[in-house]
């Protein structure tokens, strides 16, 4: 069931991702599927030809005579097998061009929100972690996401292809093969899915990483830092981030490898049996040898996008949580209007005054500041008192606007 949530909430997100690509280049997307079935089908068919093409050989070296079918399928293998170089080339090109467009897009978008975001919302330690991973993750995993689902059409497309020459030449073999890919899809969906939580545990060290970065790279705070002698401070500290991160990542690694190789004896197994199967009908006589050449190529072309579609698919659902975390920046509140209609007057302020105000940040229970009321009029000056995070900075940005009350006015 979690696996079936987690293909819904993918497909919720390339059509929410997909709808925003579209509105920036409609027709750029519509040539680029034409493309990607192109590249896809084109390689079945020269192999097709190359299969039909043996077998008119092999007839005419028994027969003493070269049939017109054999210059046709020689024909049609040459013509395929330059439309795919064609494709190939404008593939990449097509792909290239979406990637930028759509960089573009995400990484305005995401900057905007960021920047129209209240700062108690960037003080609050929940959203800068979910800020740190959209801006170290999102900006370039959104444009991978929309540039990945065409290998993942053109990938499920060459799969589905060969699938049914399978079940065209023994529907029992097609079947075993259909069914043995699945444990090394669910092994990549599980793998990704785990990346993507051990990146989600590691955010705080990564922002703390880049905070102790920064005061080795930027000119100000590393000049306060060697003022204080505390440069193999820093270095041990930024070494100590990197290894944390290193050590989570590798470990997810580790138990990664056991579960591809154990996914891998299904799919081998499989192929193994597909292969000694279909010399098994040639050597009996039931296909000829080109057939045979036909189906090989065809199980080398559905090996080779399997693999692909998997590691695909386990990249896209990693993404795809990025993604997710992206579209729940955009819908977190963007700065609060003014509780009151603000007006700007040239008469000279002669009192500023809080009524029962109260504010805690956002995604927090406790209040900083709780019913404070107070009057300050022109000409006095008002001193605060008070321990180290009492709320004393917060009154002053409560004061300047920069916050807005919980409640009160």
């Amino acid at each position: 069931m979690k696996v079936i949530q987690e293909v819904k909430n993918v497909l919720h997100d390339s059509w929410r991702v997909f709808r925003i690509a579209w509105k920036e280049m409609p027709k750029l997307l519509v040539f680029g599927l034409i493309v990607v079935v192109l590249t896809a089908l084109l390689p079945f068919v020269q192999n097709f030809a190359i299969g039909q093409l043996l077998n008119e050989l092999v007839s005419s070296q028994q027969s003493g005579v070269l049939g017109v079918d054999a210059g046709v399928f020689l024909g049609l293998m040459l013509v395929a097998g330059s439309a795919f170089a064609i494709c190939n080339t404008l593939q990449f090109f097509t792909k290239t061009v979406i990637y930028k467009g759509c960089f573009r897009s995400f990484a305005v978008s995401i900057h905007d929100r960021i920047a129209s975001m209240p700062v108690a919302a960037h003080e609050n330690q929940e959203q800068k972690d979910l800020i740190t991973k959209v801006q170290e993750n999102a900006m370039w995993r959104a444009p991978d996401f929309i540039q990945r689902m065409s290998y993942l059409g053109q990938n499920l497309l060459e799969c589905c292809i060969a699938t049914l020459v399978f079940l065209a030449a023994d529907w029992r073999v097609g079947l075993l093969i259909f069914a043995a890919s699945m444990p090394r899809l669910l092994v990549d969906i599980y793998y990704n899915n785990r990346l993507w939580q051990a990146e989600t545990k590691l955010s705080e060290t990564r922002r703390k990483f880049w905070y102790t970065r920064h005061s080795l790279t930027d000119l100000r705070a590393l000049i306060e830092v060697k003022l204080f002698q505390a440069v193999p401070f820093f270095v041990h500290l930024l070494r100590s981030h990197l290894e944390k991160i290193e050590s989570e990542e590798l470990r997810v690694e580790r138990s990664n490898v056991w579960l591809q190789l154990s996914a891998l004896l299904f799919s081998e197994a499989a192929a193994v049996f597909a292969i000694l199967f279909f010399v098994g009908r040639v050597v009996h006589g039931e296909i000829p040898v080109g057939t045979l050449a036909f189906y090989l190529a065809s199980l080398a072309a559905f090996r080779s996008a399997l693999n692909m579609l998997s590691q695909n698919i386990g990249s896209q659902f990693r993404d795809g949580k990025f993604v997710r975390d992206m579209f729940e920046l955009f819908e977190m509140e963007a700065e609060p209007q003014a509780s009151e209609a603000v007006s700007v007057t040239e008469a000279p302020i002669e009192s500023l005054e809080l009524r029962n105000v109260s504010f805690r940040y956002p995604g927090t229970d406790k209040f900083v500041i709780n019913n404070l009321s107070f009057t300050l009029r022109k000409g006095e000056t008002l001193g605060l008192v008070a321990p180290n995070g009492s709320g004393k900075s917060t009154l002053a940005k409560l004061l300047c606007r920069i916050y807005e009350p919980t409640t009160g006015q």
